[in-house]
């Protein structure tokens, strides 16, 4: 029988190594790769002699006739040979096997999944066992995939992503569903035909009372069904948010009093300013905070949303509000924008006196990314119930935030590190400039606005917000912008963010299809 994802774990949790058993165990598995290397090596070369001798002996036998001791020979060694690839084919299958439990064991470790708390979660462990071929499935995709240290984020990820999706492959409802039929059947289901059934439906139509007592025990069944698939994807937030350079998700607790607040969605793409000066670290493979980059890993791995209120609340009022922050390494936030005209300003103001092409604009497809990985500036102030926290700087920034509309720049945030390679496209102000944005938008080009960042992007939506018409020549610098600066996302789509700068009148279908 399969060895079951909680069977593996909880096997880890009742071997307690003695310190010289680890030391063993660390010797025999390092000469157990060795080995494995030096057999891969081997099997490699004796494929590329077979490949040389088939080649060799096609020609050779079709002008042959082989003597009947040779053939017979001949015929013996190829049995031995397929003898061996049958061999070979069932250790392999067992190696990755016991590749595949290795990295459940470690997933089970880092949800905080052992034999001191089983019987406190005994959820996990049944749906562990319940979709532990998916899960493999899963470890199976990434590991064709993934050759880096990547490895166990990238499967906490998709593992978390299929918990949370509606019919995902982890979906808890594809085992509580059935479990729940099951105990709301007998003795109520027709299919029984009993006498107790009879009497269940009758006493539904004429005590009510009866009927209140029925209702009253579906409510707490489905009461319970939910905290069963909130345990199930709390299991899945916490190790994704605790492997090793995997991202941190906004998560919000379960209040004791009412239902978890609601992650909003997020706008297909989001957009982030920053040049070599920008706080944390900005590359190809990552976005992430000063808190995270300066090795401070407990802390850049902590959700904010699990922080004492006032205390979240003040790291949220200092990022956003750089005046008021005593010390950078506090800041494990990044910021982000759904406007890409309030990103290009930012860049422009910040060029000040520099090269444009030292200023990127990166842009993500959020669709590819975990839910939570990134979240509102406006629902983190409901999430943290800003309006009730004491007087002072932070509720009146607060405050101001969500009351000035005319300021609002649909502001995001992500914390800790935000994992990019792959999904998403950095270009510069210089190459956007030179792909035709300053003959797109010339505003772009006015000295006067280069000396402003908010209030420049007021100015502009104020200019920009009369209806006007669309000529060919926008629409083809529009899409020329978004072949040569952003093409790893569909040019339609870019050229549409692009054009929605102004108030435009609407377009024909054929035009942006060009």
């Amino acid at each position: 029988m399969a060895t079951k994802s909680k069977d593996v774990i909880i096997s880890l949790g009742d071997l307690g190594l003695e310190e010289s058993t680890h030391h063993s165990l660390c010797d025999s598995l390092a000469s157990f790769q060795d080995a494995v290397h030096s057999s891969a090596q081997i099997a490699g070369a004796i494929n590329s002699q077979i490949l040389q001798y088939t080649s060799e002996a096609d020609a050779a036998f079709l002008s042959t006739a082989l003597p009947t001791t040779e053939i017979c020979l001949l015929y013996e060694n190829t049995k031995r040979l397929a003898d061996t690839t049958i061999t070979l084919k069932t250790t392999i299958k067992t190696f990755n096997r016991m590749i595949e439990n290795s990295i459940i064991t470690r997933i089970g470790l880092l949800g905080g999944y052992s034999t001191v708390d089983v019987s406190d979660r005994p959820l996990v462990g049944k749906l562990l066992s319940h979709f532990d071929e998916k899960i493999r499935e899963i470890i199976r995709d990434v590991l064709d995939r993934t050759r880096d240290e990547s490895l166990l984020w990238k499967v906490a990820e998709k593992c978390y992503e299929e918990a949370n999706r509606l019919r995902g492959a982890l979906d808890a409802d594809d085992y509580l569903v059935p479990l729940g039929e099951a105990k709301l059947g007998w003795p109520f289901d027709e299919d029984y035909e009993s006498e107790a059934y009879y009497d269940h439906e009758e006493r539904l139509f004429s005590d009510e009372n009866y009927v209140k007592s029925f209702q009253a025990r579906i409510n707490r069944e489905l009461e319970k069904e939910e905290v069963y698939k909130r345990s199930w994807i709390d299991f899945w937030v916490t190790v994704l948010n605790r492997s090793p350079g995997g991202p941190t998700l906004f998560y919000p607790p379960l209040s004791p009093n009412s239902r978890a607040l609601e992650i909003e969605d997020v706008p297909r793409y989001l957009f982030r300013a920053f040049d070599v000066a920008s706080h944390g670290t900005n590359d190809d493979n990552k976005i992430a905070s000063v808190e995270s980059r300066i090795g401070l890993s407990k802390q850049g791995r902590i959700d904010l949303l699990q922080r004492e209120r006032i205390d979240a609340a003040k790291r949220l009022h200092w990022h956003l509000d750089p005046e008021s922050r005593t010390a950078e390494e506090d800041d494990n936030l990044m910021s982000w924008t759904s406007s890409l005209l309030f990103a290009i300003q930012c860049a422009i103001w910040r060029s000040q006196g520099r090269q444009p092409g030292d200023f990127k604009i990166c842009v993500v497809d959020t669709r590819k990314f975990p839910q939570g990985q990134f979240a509102r500036d406006l629902w983190l102030f409901k999430a943290i119930e800003s309006i009730t926290l004491p007087q002072g700087q932070a509720r009146n920034f607060f405050r101001f935030r969500q009351t000035n509309s005319d300021y609002y720049n649909g502001e995001y945030l992500s914390q800790g590190t935000t994992n990019i390679a792959n999904r998403s496209c950095i270009t510069s102000l210089q190459n956007l400039k030179e792909a035709g944005l300053s003959e797109l938008y010339p505003e772009f080009d006015d000295p006067e606005g280069k000396t402003k960042w908010a209030n420049r992007a007021l100015e502009l939506r104020k200019i920009w917000s009369t209806k006007q018409g669309t000529n060919d020549r926008d629409v083809e610098l529009a899409l020329q912008i978004a072949r040569k600066c952003l093409n790893s996302f569909a040019p339609v789509d870019v050229a549409a963010v692009l054009l929605a700068f102004k108030n435009r009148k609407m377009m024909k279908p054929k035009q942006l299809s060009k």
